[in-house]
């Protein structure tokens, strides 16, 4: 198999790409709070309250009194998402891909044959050298294509995306005496684009469906995408828990304020729907709005497996106009397993599923990944 998928980049010419610790500056943590996080929220009040007792031994879940949660919350009772680094671009050095195409690397491969049994106790197929080295090499570039699975859209070159493995977070999270706390809202593992992907001349477009507050998961994001070329023109945000338009941009920096003010629409206080016709549904926003030349990010993450799943299955049920139009998708889908002890029982599917679902859609071309 080693041989075959050796062989397999050698054809298509795949290099690794580099980056520089000069290169690739730190940056500080963020954090998320609202109605997407809220049944995070409600699992670490019933910890408080003795109501759940767990803890993580090396990817087994075991009785303690020990609350993971409170060491995440921050002084206002936020859950914090963190990226250590911006990240190395990923681009391979190839000549323009002539069709669709994606090439799982080694690692996915093995984890797709398993996702149930190696999702169960995922710290005994985790190696610990190359969860450390998917790290390193997304943060300092070089990627391996015995880790790093490889996307690429005809006309374009090809672009090295994490791998579908493990828990589909980051690979480090709850083995070898790791603060789980800390892992499990880590964004290290996922690999951003290059502004390769882009055409001169085209729209950039975020959709935000469980979007908090600026200052939380999207600031981070556009900050990210920034550093990799990629600055958005449009951004929409749903957020289900009204606020306010000063509430939503508290403690954002007022020169950040004015660059993007201009550009988000924000739904405040209107939730996401799957009612194809509603331009609160946006996978038909999406369709109806970008164009193939295009660039369109997706991130879903509002907790409620009844609204998001017939979001995803909208995207596979219709590939022509998803292949077309979505270039980018994040999404946490809360199924049975491992993590269930962190999502509770609101869970759709199993590890199966979400490995099935992303893997169908970065076979469109679509660069998906998990969210945490």
């Amino acid at each position: 198999m080693h041989a075959i998928f050796a062989n397999l980049f050698i054809c298509l010419g795949f290099a690794a790409s580099d980056c520089s610790s000069s290169t690739c500056p730190q940056i500080e943590t963020e954090s998320i709070d609202g109605n997407s996080f809220m049944q995070k929220r409600q699992a670490h009040v019933a910890m408080a309250e003795g109501k759940i007792s767990l803890a993580v031994t090396d990817g087994k879940m075991v009785s303690t009194e020990r609350d993971f949660y409170s060491s995440k919350m921050n002084s206002r009772g936020d859950f914090e998402v963190h990226r250590s680094f911006l990240g190395a671009s990923p681009a391979v050095a190839a000549p323009a891909c002539a069709v669709d195409a994606y090439a799982p690397s080694i690692l996915e491969n093995q984890w797709m044959a398993n996702p149930l049994e190696w999702t169960a106790s995922h710290c005994s197929h985790m190696d610990t050298a190359v969860a450390d080295t998917w790290i390193s090499q997304n943060e300092k570039g070089n990627f391996g294509a015995n880790i790093f699975s490889t996307i690429c859209r005809s006309g374009q070159v090809p672009q090295y995306i994490e791998p579908l493995a493990g828990l589909l977070r980051d690979p480090r999270f709850a083995c070898n005496g790791r603060d789980t706390a800390q892992d499990l809202f880590s964004l290290d593992w996922l690999v951003f684009p290059s502004r390769a992907l882009l055409t001169a001349g085209a729209k950039a477009r975020f959709y935000d469906a469980g979007g908090s507050t600026f200052g939380d998961a999207l600031h981070q994001f556009l900050k990210i995408y920034k550093a990799h070329g990629i600055v958005f023109d449009e951004v929409y945000v749903w957020e289900f828990r009204q606020q306010g338009k000063e509430s939503y941009w508290r403690g954002v920096d007022a020169k950040i304020r004015a660059f993007w003010e201009p550009r988000v629409t924000f739904y405040d206080g209107i939730g996401v729907t799957a009612e194809k016709d509603s331009e609160h549904n946006p996978v038909s926003r999406i369709f109806g709005s970008c164009a193939p030349q295009d660039f369109c990010s997706f991130k879903l993450d509002i907790d409620t497996p009844e609204v998001e799943f017939p979001l995803v299955q909208q995207l596979l049920s219709t590939p022509a106009e998803t292949q077309a139009k979505l270039d980018e998708f994040f999404f946490e889908h809360h199924v049975e397993g491992f993590m269930q002890g962190w999502w509770g029982r609101h869970v759709n599917g199993t590890f199966n599923d979400s490995y099935r679902i992303f893997a169908d859609l970065r076979k469109l071309g679509v660069r998906a990944h998990s969210w945490v």
